[in-house]
């Protein structure tokens, strides 16, 4: 199973006692949805109506295995809001496509962002789908946009299992190589550009290449002898004092090297912290975190990882990034957490 249950425990513990993190809802928790304000959301699902809603009580991707619809005969309203202690600046949500229409639009703060558009059909997925780019705003608003389906009256429409969001200066970017073009991540909440990827392997060597499945993975890059990795994640172009790197890496093989390069090029990188954890004995998975601290924050920044083994291959990548600012706009900013967790269909 695809290991982007990445970052939340790792990130979390990465991020508490700092200023900044991502906003982080569990809908249908009603302690994680405590502080944001929550408006016209449908009972907790499935505890109240019953039914499968695509397997999320057995789910090992939902933290708590439980939902609410955006759209129930409650108040038929077919708006459901939440409010953030800041503005966002982009937005992913876990939502359900199942049998029903669960299309639906997004808003901040009265400016569209964006739209799901869904097919009905008979079975029932969880998906991730990323909105930025719109005018930052604190006010999150969900609307259904498809007509009632005949089972309304029990279940409702859009469910809606995980909200993550970002604060002004914040990014969060993850690749899971669902397919074989590595270039853009599969979750981008990075409001200032669009991150990359590049791969590549030894010189003079056989490039590397995706598989579907390696060792119990879904979706890995591999090369053999080395495989290098380089990633560019674009900044909010503001010189505050400084910036923070958290990052996860899923690899096989062994840690050959390292490197940030700010740009443009100047200032100080310090490695804060980093460690390599066996994940899995049997198979040789491995997990990298790692923290770096930019001063003062760039435009841009490329980092840069390679693995070496027999077979080195590298299953999936988080970053996080805040540019920091003063210490007394910091004051007034709110505390999240982080999570990610795979299966992501862009929107736009």
């Amino acid at each position: 199973m695809k290991k982007l249950i990445v970052v939340f425990t790792v990130v979390l513990a990465l991020t508490s006692g700092q200023a900044m993190a991502l906003y982080v809802v569990d809908i249908g928790s009603p302690a994680s949805e405590a502080g944001f304000s929550p408006v016209s959301w449908g009972p907790i699902q499935p505890d109240t109506s019953g039914g499968s809603w695509g397997g999320i009580a057995s789910d090992p991707l939902s933290l708590d295995g439980k939902a609410r619809v955006i759209w129930d005969g409650s108040d038929d309203d077919p708006s459901a809001s939440l409010t953030f202690p800041t503005s966002i600046t982009a937005v992913a949500l876990r939502h359900l496509i199942g049998i029903a229409n669960d299309s639906f639009a997004v808003d901040v703060s009265g400016n569209p962002w964006g739209s799901v558009t869904d097919v009905p059909s008979s079975s029932e997925v969880w998906n991730v789908s990323s909105f930025k780019g719109g005018t930052p705003g604190d006010t999150l608003t969900l609307t259904a946009t498809d007509g009632k389906w005949a089972s309304f009256d029990t279940y409702g429409q859009v469910a809606i299992d995980l909200v993550i969001a970002t604060q002004p200066g914040e990014t969060f970017q993850a690749w899971t190589f669902d397919n074989d073009d590595p270039t853009i991540p599969e979750i981008d909440l990075n409001n200032y550009g669009t991150p990359t990827a590049t791969i590549t392997g030894a010189l003079g060597g056989p490039p590397p290449e995706w598989v579907a499945v390696l060792l119990d993975e879904e979706g890995v890059w591999q090369a053999e002898e080395l495989i290098d990795i380089v990633l560019d994640i674009p900044n909010q172009m503001v010189r505050n004092p400084y910036k923070e790197i958290d990052l996860e890496i899923g690899f096989l093989g062994d840690l050959a090297s390292f490197s940030v390069f700010p740009s443009p090029f100047g200032g100080s990188v310090e490695l804060v912290s980093q460690d390599v954890v066996l994940v899995d004995a049997a198979t040789g998975w491995k997990k990298l975190t790692a923290s770096y601290l930019i001063k003062p924050n760039p435009d841009s920044e490329s980092i840069c990882y390679s693995f070496t083994g027999d077979i080195a291959a590298i299953d999936y990548i988080a970053v996080r990034t805040i540019c920091v600012p003063e210490p007394l706009t910091i004051g007034l900013l709110g505390l999240g957490g982080l999570l990610l967790r795979r299966r992501t269909r862009r929107t736009a």
